[in-house]
């Protein structure tokens, strides 16, 4: 059943509703949605951040500091981020940890931080989370690594990754006691993904 639905009014400066006019045509979509998705993303998202000592790294500051750091330590921020700051987002917004939280709190996290293009397949036999990015292999070491430990911590999952300079694919099995095939989505479409898995 559909949550009841209420009007507001909202007065702002013309030159702000001319610009958000603007936006909302390059979007096409009406203002209405347009202002109906900036309250909404602040009601579920940036409320959330708000309650943390969290910033947002942009990916070029991300991937200078990067080549800086050694594996190992590059391993341990991965951990922090998942347990420090991962899991605490899930349990304020979600209220427990599960599997669809985490992949939830994936999407959430790289689609606002803009670090690469995240994509979910769920297979047969387990989950199947790729990260495009162009950031270099350090990155995908720091992606899976945030991955692998949400998943092995909190649910005490098998995972199996495989990095590449610009992509890193993480498999997450639901036996795990079963051998893994491939990483390679079953209805993927993406040569890119394809070319770049087998070369690699």
């Amino acid at each position: 059943m559909d949550e009841p639905t209420d009007t507001i009014t909202i007065r702002m400066q013309k030159s702000q509703i001319d610009e958000l006019k603007k936006i909302s045509k390059t979007k096409n979509i009406s203002l209405n949605t347009f202002v109906i998705q900036l309250f909404r993303h602040y009601l579920e998202i940036e409320r959330v951040y708000e309650k943390f000592d969290w910033v947002k790294v942009s990916r070029t500051t991300l991937a200078v500091a990067l080549k800086k750091l050694s594996y190992d330590e590059i391993t341990l921020i991965g951990k922090n981020i998942a347990l420090e700051f991962g899991i605490d987002f899930i349990l304020v917004k979600w209220g427990d940890i599960s599997e669809q939280n985490i992949l939830e709190f994936i999407k959430i996290y790289f689609k606002e931080n803009s670090w690469g293009n995240c994509k979910i397949f769920l297979e047969s036999n387990g989950v199947i989370i790729s990260i495009q990015h162009k950031m270099g292999k350090k990155a995908s070491k720091l992606f899976s690594v945030l991955i692998e430990t949400l998943f092995e911590n909190q649910l005490k999952k098998k995972t199996t990754s495989k990095l590449t300079e610009s992509l890193v694919s993480v498999f997450i099995q639901q036996n795990p006691n079963e051998k893994i095939i491939s990483l390679v989505p079953k209805d993927i479409r993406y040569t890119w993904y394809k070319s770049e898995i087998s070369q690699n």
